[in-house]
């Protein structure tokens, strides 16, 4: 029988970006808790980041499933400008259509939470976790990658962090910090697995990544879809190459089950679609021969 409950493994685990289409991540996380397989360190960029900032900071499965099976996403997207003939002039000069706040608070006011800081004016920062967390963003003005972490930024608010690595060009408005704006991480790496492997050479890592599936062009309504199928693209590639150069890196494909990346307006029904998803293509993954064969190396470390 696959499932034990004395097994308790503990690995590194990297979180591929993706958009609204994270839900499918918690549910591989609730499969990886039946199978007693927990992260000792966690990487992640734009989607994978918030999943990785939870996880990080000591939510269940089942908890995260609530936060995000609950929220409408679309409550995300707050205008740079409530009045409709200055808002396009306004998100030209902010680089982006909506300003990111709503998403900010609602992740800072859920981490505060958990990590017990309910002090006014006091956020959670990588400097309360316990499991290493790493998260990566674009530095757009200097064209470098960002990386926040225990290691380069232990009192960042984790909030801060997120925010910066989820802000998908011309829809988020970049986070400006000092002279430098950052947007999506997934611009300069989208799936953070080299950083982990520089925390920990020798332990085997797993890592999530979202399928691209195909897109019917018919089915795109507009500029949104034309951006997250630009995003998706651009990176692929460059995602697809990590898993050859990254030594010991074994990759779980989830289905998206055609969820674009920017579909905000997401329904309960599909996010739960994405979490059953995830969930079996998981336990499909350990059921195999490869899965197999990754348990048996965890064993050795």
């Amino acid at each position: 029988m696959l499932r034990k409950k004395n097994r308790n493994i503990r690995i590194p685990i990297a979180f591929q970006g993706g958009g609204v289409r994270g839900t499918a991540y918690v549910g591989a996380l609730k499969a990886l808790e039946e199978l007693g397989i927990y992260p000792c360190a966690v990487s992640g960029s734009s989607a994978g980041a918030i999943v990785a900032a939870f996880v990080a900071s000591g939510f269940t499965a089942d908890e995260m499933l609530i936060l995000m099976s609950d929220k409408d996403f679309s409550e995300f997207l707050d205008p740079v400008c409530e009045i409709p003939v200055l808002r396009l002039l306004i998100a030209y000069l902010q680089k982006g259509c909506f300003k990111g706040q709503n998403f900010h608070e609602w992740m800072e006011s859920n981490l505060k939470i958990k990590l017990k800081k309910s002090l006014p004016g006091f956020s959670s920062t990588f400097n309360d976790i316990d499991i290493p967390l790493i998260i990566t963003a674009t530095d757009i003005t200097h064209k470098k990658l960002v990386v926040a972490s225990q290691k380069n930024t232990l009192s960042l608010p984790i909030a801060d962090a997120v925010r910066m690595s989820m802000s998908l060009p011309f829809i988020f408005v970049p986070v400006r910090v000092s002279s430098c704006e950052i947007v999506d991480g997934g611009v300069t790496n989208n799936f953070p697995c080299r950083e982990l492997r520089e925390l920990l050479p020798d332990k085997p890592i797993l890592g999530f990544r979202l399928q691209t599936e195909k897109e019917n062009p018919s089915c795109r309504k507009g500029w949104f879809d034309f951006i997250g199928s630009l995003m998706d693209s651009a990176i692929s590639s460059a995602t697809h190459s990590q898993e050859f150069s990254v030594k010991n890196l074994h990759t779980i494909h989830l289905p998206t089950l055609g969820v674009g990346v920017a579909d905000f307006h997401i329904s309960h029904e599909k996010k739960m679609q994405l979490f059953e998803a995830g969930y079996n293509a998981t336990l499909a993954y350990f059921h195999s021969e490869e899965g197999q064969n990754f348990l048996k190396k965890c064993s050795n470390y």
